[in-house]
């Protein structure tokens, strides 16, 4: 734990907690036991409860059904900070700028309260600004409603933005609307929220107290996002294929079974998406992929869920040569469009710097002795304690300066190579020798 013996600092964006460094066992402070917690959460409950009744009581609306926001909080400070720069140019007021009024709305995550003013900090999606309320600008009624805020309350906030004596920039509330009044607490703001039971089970308090849970929810999405966009500029045709099957085919998985009424037969939820991919191309459309969902009823961690994404995709008169080419562009792709860089930083004690500009996996000629062959005893002499039974890739082998495929969670599937042996390649039907690979989002339940 970080202590400060200096005491807190005074800057909110930088406070700390001071802890005495020599405190012993016998001063530890007594946390509140079960029973004392859960009594507390009730009171503090009731308390909300009691202040939209109060709400309530004034005419107003705890839940209104939408609110007009102009500006986002990114947005409200851009606003301001052009209208700073244009008061430096002689334009406007040059010595206590402001914008017009705009409306702003997001969740209270700090209040402070001044006698006659109070400062609230607003989080919405896009980031953090600060509600400056006083009585004399909003009025004697209008004021109260601030003695009815609560941490964890969404509200909208209508005023012009200005900069306050410490250098803030705010918005000067003339009318403050509550959207939605917490009845909850938020975890704690200091730790945030630490249990993960709750983190997993209850997302959306994961969202509200990390940043890092949002910043990896919305770099998913981006990445998907330049992902579908990339295959799409290549040609390739998404399509969206069968989830309830007859037969749980195209990998080694235990499937989830169901029963179809109507038809009063058994079904599968699909294990892969390869077969109906294949038939695709044997139907005439050369490059294909799909983004979905597949579902293995199989092993359960916090590294492996039996319900999981994949993108899988298949492309006519390719080799793994051309497959290779097409991955290594996209993940440089990727990652230029959603980090604006090149080179994924290292991670202690997982992995080095990796740089991405293509190439940066191993070509076949590179690859010659890369797989560990295990000896009669299920040893493989390459890979220390590797028990695998039959011919794989192996780390060990792998050249100097190179990735492995399932390095990027990348798994080829050299389907013109080995699914004929599996009787896949229906070459009767004409179907024109291809490739395909996936990507995995999380790894699947189970061994794969």
């Amino acid at each position: 734990m970080n202590c400060d013996t200096t005491g807190a600092r005074s800057d909110r964006t930088n406070a700390r907690i001071s802890v005495p460094i020599n405190m012993t066992n016998e001063d530890q402070p007594e946390y509140p036991t079960q029973e004392e917690s859960a009594a507390g959460e009730r009171k503090l409950i009731e308390d909300r409860l009691a202040k939209a009744a109060q709400i309530r009581s004034k005419g107003l609306d705890p839940y209104p059904p939408r609110f007009d926001r102009t500006h986002t909080s990114v947005e409200a400070t851009q606003l301001f900070e052009y209208g700073e720069i244009m008061g430096t140019n002689g334009v406007g007021d040059t010595e206590h700028p402001k914008t017009e009024v705009i409306r702003v709305a997001g969740r209270i995550v700090a209040r402070r309260g001044m006698g006659k003013a109070a400062f609230i900090d607003l989080k919405d999606g896009y980031g953090l600004i600060q509600a400056f309320a006083r009585q004399n600008t909003m009025g004697d009624e209008a004021f109260e409603i601030t003695g009815l805020l609560d941490i964890g309350d969404i509200i909208g906030v209508e005023g012009p933005v200005i900069r306050t004596r410490r250098g803030e920039i705010s918005v000067e509330a003339e009318k403050i609307t509550v959207l939605t009044k917490a009845i909850r607490p938020l975890p704690d703001k200091w730790h945030g929220l630490q249990d993960q039971e709750i983190r997993f089970r209850q997302r959306y308090l994961d969202l509200i107290s990390n940043d890092n849970a949002m910043k990896n929810a919305l770099l998913r999405s981006s990445i998907v996002r330049e992902m579908r966009s990339f295959m799409h500029d290549l040609g390739f045709i998404e399509v969206e294929t069968p989830i309830l099957v007859p037969v749980a085919a195209g990998a080694q998985a235990t499937p989830f079974q169901t029963h179809h009424n109507q038809l009063d037969r058994d079904l599968y939820l699909r294990i892969a998406t390869e077969l109906y991919l294949k038939k695709l191309i044997v139907g005439g459309i050369e490059r294909v992929f799909e983004i979905g969902r597949l579902f293995r009823n199989e092993g359960l961690d916090h590294d492996h869920n039996p319900e999981f994404t994949t993108m899988e995709s298949y492309q006519a008169y390719a080799d793994y040569n051309d497959v290779m080419e097409m991955v290594e562009n996209m993940v440089a792709h990727i990652d230029k469009a959603t980090t604006g860089s090149l080179v994924l930083p290292a991670i202690e004690g997982v992995r080095d710097e990796i740089d991405l500009p293509p190439p940066v996996l191993a070509k076949p000629a590179e690859l010659s002795g890369f797989k560990g062959i295990p000896d009669p005893g299920g040893r493989c002499a390459a890979c220390d304690g590797c028990s695998r039974r039959r011919p794989h890739r192996c780390r060990a082998l792998l050249p100097a300066g190179r990735l492995p495929i399932f390095s990027l969670v990348l798994s080829y599937r050299m389907a013109a190579l080995w699914s004929s042996s599996r009787g896949l390649f229906m070459p009767r039907m004409g179907r024109a020798p291809c490739h395909s690979w996936s990507v995995a989002s999380g790894k699947p339940g189970g061994a794969r």
